[in-house]
């Protein structure tokens, strides 16, 4: 294009044809500022999701500016480079809720070129937000940490840029986009505090559904109860369906005996912030979900209370505290039960170090946080756990 011109135009043109591609890589390649999050609910009293809150809030000392698009906000006090846009809500407006995040990720994007975009749990969120994210080429990671896989995952994964989940069993398709980082327990919220504990007291928190087992727990402690005079176990949550609503409301009625003598109690749900306090006299936890790695067995470890589960995540990370009855066995969750309740105190203590030591390495909250703003960032490692 420059043949027919003297030699210093040429010269003039290439060098400033160079430095234009120059600033183009610098500027494409410049720092991201600009962090957008897609969650459930930003509110620091949900009892599910607001760890979601927890990581935006860390997450905002990392960034000039974050944007966080929620279904719902509790008008909590906001850092100040930090702002909620919330969806609209409500059954009849559920369709058009997706429009409006597109709407509102379109109007970031046009302004905040350095962006990049998280969707915190939210598969269905991630499949029209990745629509809007591809037009702007910006980077779209997902968080997922749960056994099912719906088929608008599978959708989300292949339109995602980076999928990150906790451990091998809280994303069970394979997918080249995976990594694995372990989850983030807070250690000032769930402080390690073993002493003063009674050893009838045991505690369960989560969504009362049938797939957590209630059923199961409940008859366990029972039984052992007959043996064991003073064994409780109180159960904190609220279900997530009219059909786990019955489940608990039958098994209610058909351990009325338990309920009237003080073996069975339910709670209401709870804040996280409110857990320690709310469970610190019990001596352990007792858990039959067979899916991915609950949380909450990760903050009864942090909290210093005996874990007694099925669940094969936890159980590769942690051991079993007997090997008499094996975990396929019927009889496993007594066995444990008992075990727990039946060591000394001297070996009470060595299991919960053990197991505080362990989730401190793999799920400590500010190596956690750490971990994903280096995805976010392109520069994450996958901790293999």
């Amino acid at each position: 294009m420059f043949v027919n011109l003297p030699f210093g135009a040429r010269l003039l043109g290439r060098t400033y044809c160079s430095a234009v591609l120059i600033i183009y890589a610098v500027m494409s390649t410049s720092q991201v500022n600009h962090l957008i999050v897609i969650v459930y609910a930003y509110s620091v009293s949900d009892s599910i999701f607001s760890h979601q809150r927890d990581l935006c809030n860390s997450l905002s000392a990392r960034f000039e500016k974050v944007t966080i698009i929620a279904d719902t906000y509790d008008g909590s006090p906001l850092p100040k480079n930090l702002k909620v846009l919330v969806l609209s809500k409500g059954r009849k407006r559920r369709f058009w809720r997706f429009f409006r995040l597109m709407f509102f990720l379109f109007s970031i994007l046009v302004r905040q070129r350095s962006s990049v975009l998280f969707s915190f749990m939210t598969e269905t969120h991630s499949i029209f937000a990745s629509l809007i994210a591809k037009s702007f080429g910006c980077r779209h990671v997902l968080w997922y940490a749960h056994a099912s896989s719906p088929v608008r995952l599978r959708i989300a994964i292949s339109l995602v840029d980076t999928i990150v989940s906790s451990t091998e069993g809280s994303l069970t398709l394979q997918t080249p986009k995976l990594k694995l980082i372990g989850q983030g327990i807070d250690e000032e919220m769930f402080f390690f505090r073993p002493e003063n504990r009674i050893r009838e007291k045991w505690v369960h928190w989560g969504r009362l559904d049938e797939s957590k087992h209630i059923l199961e727990l409940c008859q366990v402690v029972t039984n052992v109860s007959t043996t064991w005079m003073g064994l409780s176990l109180t159960l904190i949550g609220s279900s997530t369906s009219h059909q786990n609503s019955s489940y608990v409301s039958k098994i209610r009625y058909d351990f009325t005996p338990s309920l009237k003598n003080g073996t069975i109690e339910f709670l209401n749900s709870v804040p996280r912030t409110e857990l320690a306090r709310v469970s610190a006299r019990s001596y352990g936890f007792i858990h039959s979900f067979n899916g991915s790695l609950d949380k909450s067995l990760l903050e009864a470890v942090f909290l210093g209370i005996h874990v007694v589960t099925t669940n094969q995540e936890f159980i590769r990370e942690f051991g079993t505290l007997q090997d008499r009855v094996s975990v396929n066995s019927l009889g496993f969750l007594e066995a444990e039960l008992l075990e727990a309740i039946n060591m000394t105190e001297n070996q009470s203590l060595a299991i919960l170090n053990a197991r505080l030591e362990i989730a401190k390495q793999n799920h400590s909250f500010r190596a956690w946080e750490e971990e994903v703003w280096k995805i976010l960032t392109d520069g994450g490692t996958n901790f293999g756990i």
